[in-house]
């Protein structure tokens, strides 16, 4: 390898920040190394406080190059085997060397999303007429007694994309998991959510016991879709309100989901939530959610909250947890999977 490197042009004068500065000199005699071979050798003179390393050129020595040019051929043929069969491998892509050109097959040959659909469930949502029941006894897992039908929303799968996340949805369907639960957050102009783990008193879910680990989760490829549209459904992960009590469960598996409400995309969610189908039927039924009033914190409490945030203060996160909920539960009544 030092027989590579010397044969290398000379550098011209280069300063560092480290105080280390290398010079060109002409060509004269032989010194305490020799000449070295390919017409040039390296002389190290060590001074405080500045280091110098001076690189000594032979008459027959070719014009400088551009720096740039010359620091690149001399880190190139620097580089370690271990480098160096990364760079022939395209891991470390290099113009001039197949890297670039090596990624650009793969990418040509990546195959795109599929977003056919596998399965469809349906989903009767309402809005309680009346504020929820302050009667309620232990057990009456009723919010509302009078509910006023806002629509259906048929749900298309995409089985083939996603088949862990489509799964342990379907079967949370099948199981009547999300019936009598509501939509605690509403965010007009970008999602609506539901799924929400906790006291089904208060219109949160109680997952299946037997879902298996949503694979999904791990594959990069899982995280592709785009919410671009209105009525695009995914898996919420960043945007995830489960106590964090429950999540930290040995058992814990997501089932919160959100909906776009549109009429635009909404880019914030892309590529850290998992797209897994989207709304066929029903998106005035959308729209009718987003329109129910919530509760908006004023700009002096989103203040002092970020505040407590940036403190620690755990109180912070559980107050945040009341911003978009409806002032209105708006109740899913029913789903199922259809044939």
């Amino acid at each position: 390898m030092w027989q590579q490197i010397l044969h290398q042009p000379p550098l011209s004068s280069l300063a560092f920040s480290s105080g280390t500065e290398l010079a060109s000199l002409p060509c004269s005699g032989s010194g305490p190394f020799g000449r070295a071979p390919g017409g040039w050798r390296q002389q190290a003179l060590q001074s405080q406080p500045q280091r110098r390393l001076k690189h000594r050129a032979c008459c027959t020595a070719g014009p400088l190059q551009p720096i740039s040019r010359r620091l690149a051929a001399l880190v190139t043929t620097a580089a370690s085997g271990a480098v160096a069969e990364r760079v022939s491998r395209g891991a470390i892509p290099i113009p001039g060397l197949g890297g670039d050109d090596r990624q650009a097959g793969d990418s040509a040959a990546e195959l795109p999303p599929n977003t056919s659909v596998t399965d469809r469930v349906w989903m009767d949502v309402a809005l309680c007429s009346e504020m929820p029941r302050g009667d309620r006894t232990l057990g009456d897992s009723a919010i509302c007694n009078a509910t006023e039908p806002l629509g259906r929303l048929v749900i298309g799968l995409y089985g083939e994309q996603v088949p862990q996340t489509v799964e342990s949805f379907k079967k949370a369907v099948t199981e009547g998991t999300y019936n009598g639960t509501v939509f605690f957050k509403v965010f007009p102009g970008k999602f609506i959510k539901a799924g929400r783990q906790g006291s089904t008193r208060m219109g949160d879910i109680e997952p299946p016991r037997s879902l298996p680990v949503n694979a999904d989760t791990l594959s990069s490829a899982s995280y592709r879709l785009e919410h671009r549209r209105a009525g695009t459904v995914s898996l919420s992960l960043s945007e995830n309100d489960d106590d964090w009590r429950i999540r930290s469960r040995s058992n814990y598996r997501n089932l919160q989901f959100l909906i776009t409400t549109g009429p635009g995309p909404t880019p914030s969610l892309d590529g850290t939530n998992i797209v897994f189908g989207r709304v066929l039927e029903g998106l005035d039924t959308v729209s009718a959610v987003a329109r129910v009033p919530t509760f908006k914190p004023s700009e002096r409490i989103r203040f002092y909250n970020s505040v407590a945030r940036f403190l620690g203060d755990g109180r912070a996160e559980q107050a945040q947890r009341q911003w978009g909920k409806p002032l209105q539960p708006v109740l899913i009544t029913g789903s199922g999977i259809m044939t």
